[in-house]
C-alpha cells in the first residue's frame, strides 16, 4: 500500500517534470508560436542552405530575436522562413542574412546586418532578396582548398625559406621586441595625424589629375630618358676613359693656372675684347685664311729675278667701272666746299644704300645694278645696310656711330681701314 509521503512525493515529481517539459517545448520547441501564434515572420531567399535547420537561432545585432521556422525549395535556392519574436527591436527593411557558424565544430544560425537605419521596418510577409543573402563556405571545401594550397608548396623551397628566415632574424630577438614595442607609438602618432593625412589623400587628387593632364610629356621624358641611358651604354668606354684620364688633365690644368699666375686674369679679359672684335668678322677671317695660301703661292710669281740677277716685283692694276660704282647714300661730290675737302662731321656711318645689287634708283640716269656692297659694317648681314652684330659692327671704342674714344692709333686706323668702302677693281 502506497503511503501518503510517498503520494505526496510523486505528485511533486509528476509537477516538476511538467514544468520541465513545458520550459522545453516553449523554450526550444517553440510551442508557443504554434500555440500562441505570437510574433511576425519573414523569408529570406538563399542560393543554397549553407548547412541552416529548422529551429535555427536568428540574431539581430548579437541578440537573439527569433528561430528558422520553415525551410522550402524555390527555383533559384532556399527561401527560410524566419519568425521574429513579438519583443524584439524594429529591424530596418534594408537588412542582410547571413548564414554563420559559430564555431568550427559549432551549429548554424542567422545574422540580421542593417545597412540602413530607421524605417521601413521589416513586416509580415517582407523577403529579404538572394542577393541580401550570404552563406559559409562549406567546411569541407575550405578543408580542400587549404589541402590543395600545402600540395602546391615545394617542400624544398619551404625549407630554404625556414632556414633564411632563421639567418635573418638571428640575434634580432630584442630589435623586433622593440619594433613592437614602438608600433603602438607609431599608430598613436598616425591617429594624431589623421587629420593632415586625410586632407593629403584629398589633395592628391589634384596632383594625380595633374599627372593624368601630362601623361603625353611623361611618355615623351620616359622616351627621352630611355634614349640617354641607350647613349651612355653605348659610349660606355669612352665614358670609363673621361672618367680614367680626367685626374690627370685636371692636375694639367691646376698647374696651367699656377704657372700662369694673376697674369691669366688679364689674358682672359683681353681675349673678351678680341672675341668681340672676331666674332661678328668670322666670315672675313675665314675668307682669310682660305685665301692666304693662295696668296702666298702667287708671291713667287710676283717677285721675280731679272736678267742681272736682281729681285723684282711686277703689279698689274686696271681700273674698271663694271659694275658701276655704287653712289647712292653718299653725298655728291659738288656738295662739297671745294675739291678735296674733308667733312668736319663723322661720316663712318655712311654706306651704300644698294640692296641685294638692286639700283634703289633707277631713274636717276646712273646704273647701280650689281654693286657690291663693301665694308666691314655688313659682314654676315643679308647684304643690305646695317650692322653686323652688337655694336654696328664697330670694334671696341670705335666709331660706326657709337662714339666713344679709340682703344689706341692702331684700332683706330684699322677701324677706318675695314669701314672704307673702295671703289670695285680688278687686281692683275
Amino acid at each position: 500500500m502506497i503511503t501518503r509521503a510517498t503520494k505526496i512525493k510523486l505528485l511533486a515529481f509528476a509537477v516538476v517534470a511538467v514544468m520541465g517539459s513545458a520550459y522545453l517545448g516553449f523554450k526550444y520547441v517553440g510551442l508557443d508560436r504554434l500555440l500562441l501564434g505570437t510574433g511576425y515572420s519573414v523569408a529570406a531567399d538563399f542560393r543554397d542552405s549553407g548547412g541552416i535547420f529548422v529551429n535555427a537561432e536568428v540574431t539581430y545585432r548579437g541578440v537573439a530575436v527569433g528561430r528558422v521556422t520553415d525551410m522550402d525549395l524555390v527555383d533559384d535556392g532556399v527561401r527560410v522562413e524566419l519568425t521574429i519574436e513579438p519583443g524584439a527591436e524594429p529591424i530596418p527593411a534594408d537588412t542582410e542574412a547571413v548564414v554563420a557558424t559559430r564555431s568550427a565544430v559549432g551549429e548554424q544560425y542567422v545574422i540580421l546586418r542593417p545597412r540602413a537605419e530607421g524605417e521601413p521596418y521589416l513586416e509580415e510577409g517582407a523577403v529579404i532578396p538572394q542577393d541580401r543573402t550570404s552563406i559559409p563556405v562549406p567546411v569541407e571545401q575550405m578543408l580542400l582548398n587549404l589541402d590543395e594550397l600545402v600540395g602546391s608548396i615545394d617542400p624544398e623551397s619551404l625549407r630554404i625559406v625556414v632556414e633564411e628566415l632563421g639567418r635573418a632574424f638571428a640575434g634580432s630577438g630584442d630589435d623586433l621586441g622593440r619594433l613592437i614595442d614602438n608600433g603602438d607609438l607609431l599608430l598613436a602618432r598616425a591617429q594624431e595625424s589623421l587629420p593632415q593625412t586625410l586632407r593629403l589623400i584629398t589633395d592628391s587628387q589634384t596632383v594625380l589629375d595633374t599627372q593624368r593632364d601630362s601623361r603625353s610629356a611623361i611618355r615623351q621624358w620616359a622616351a627621352d630618358l630611355r634614349l640617354f641611358t641607350d647613349t651612355l651604354v653605348e659610349l660606355d668606354p669612352e665614358l670609363r676613359g673621361l672618367l680614367v684620364n680626367a685626374p690627370d688633365a685636371g692636375e694639367s690644368l691646376q698647374r696651367l693656372v699656377e704657372d700662369a699666375g694673376p697674369g691669366l686674369g688679364s689674358l682672359v679679359r683681353n681675349l673678351d675684347i678680341l672675341n668681340k672684335v672676331t666674332i661678328p668678322r668670322l666670315d672675313g677671317v675665314q675668307q682669310m685664311l682660305v685665301t692666304y695660301p693662295d696668296a702666298v703661292t702667287g708671291g713667287f710669281t710676283v717677285v721675280r729675278r731679272d736678267e742681272d740677277g736682281v729681285l723684282r716685283s711686277h703689279f698689274g692694276l686696271v681700273l674698271t667701272q663694271e659694275p658701276h660704282s655704287c653712289i647712292s647714300g653718299y653725298v655728291p661730290t659738288t656738295s662739297t666746299t671745294s675739291a678735296g675737302a674733308v667733312a668736319a662731321v663723322d661720316t663712318r656711318a655712311v654706306r651704300c644704300e644698294v640692296l641685294d645689287g638692286v639700283d634703289p634708283r633707277p631713274d636717276d640716269g646712273y646704273d647701280e645694278n650689281g654693286s657690291s656692297i663693301r665694308g666691314e659694317q655688313n659682314i654676315g648681314s643679308d647684304g643690305g645696310r646695317g650692322a653686323a652684330g652688337p655694336g654696328g659692327g664697330a670694334l671696341p671704342g670705335g666709331g660706326g656711330g657709337g662714339g666713344g674714344n679709340p682703344l689706341s692709333p692702331i684700332t683706330d686706323l684699322l677701324s677706318e681701314l675695314l669701314r672704307a668702302t673702295p671703289v670695285a677693281t680688278v687686281l692683275g
